[in-house]
C-alpha cells in the first residue's frame, strides 16, 4: 500500500462522516475502542498505548510492518504515515511522529510532556553505553 493511501486511510477511519452509514458506524467504534482500551491494540508502557492514552481521544495510532507509523486525528480531517526506510522501528519511528504531531500542532503542552521520552531516546553502544541521542531532524513538505 502506497504510504499516501495508508494515511488517507487513517484520516477517513478517524473522520468517518462522509462515509456510507455502515462503514462509519464501524469506524467510530473501532476509533472509540482504541481510544477506550489502548492497551488491548498494542500492550502496556508502549508508544502506541501511550499515544493514544494521553491525547485524551482526539487520535489513533498504530505501528506496523518495517517501521511504518499510522496516525488518525479526530475532527481535523489528518492522516499521517511515517516510513523509516531502513525498517527499524526501534530508533528513529517514534521521535519523527512526535514532531510531526508537534509540528501540526496536534498535540497541547501537557500532551507534549507525558510524551517527551518517545521524542529523543538515548542511543545506546552494543555494552549499553550512551554515545548520544535520537532526535528528530527534518523538514515537513505540505502538500
Amino acid at each position: 500500500m502506497p504510504i499516501y493511501n495508508l494515511a488517507l486511510a487513517f484520516a477517513k477511519l478517524s473522520n468517518p462522516k462522509d462515509l456510507e452509514d455502515d462503514i462509519k458506524f464501524a469506524s467510530e467504534n473501532i476509533f472509540r475502542a482504541m481510544n477506550t482500551f489502548p492497551e488491548m491494540v498494542a500492550g502496556t508502557g508502549g508508544f502506541c498505548t501511550e499515544l493514544m492514552k494521553n491525547t485524551k481521544g482526539k487520535l489513533i495510532g498504530k505501528l506496523g510492518a518495517e517501521a511504518v507509523y499510522a496516525v488518525g486525528v479526530k475532527d481535523l480531517d489528518i492522516g499521517i504515515a511515517v516510513k523509516i526506510e531502513d525498517g527499524n522501528f526501534s530508533r528513529a519511528l517514534y521521535p519523527v511522529v512526535v514532531e510531526v504531531l508537534e509540528r501540526l500542532k496536534v498535540l497541547d503542552e501537557d500532551e507534549k510532556e507525558k510524551l517527551k521520552k518517545f521524542k529523543i531516546i538515548d542511543n545506546k553502544n552494543s555494552v549499553g553505553d550512551i554515545v548520544g541521542v535520537i532526535k528528530p531532524v527534518f523538514t515537513l513538505k505540505y502538500l
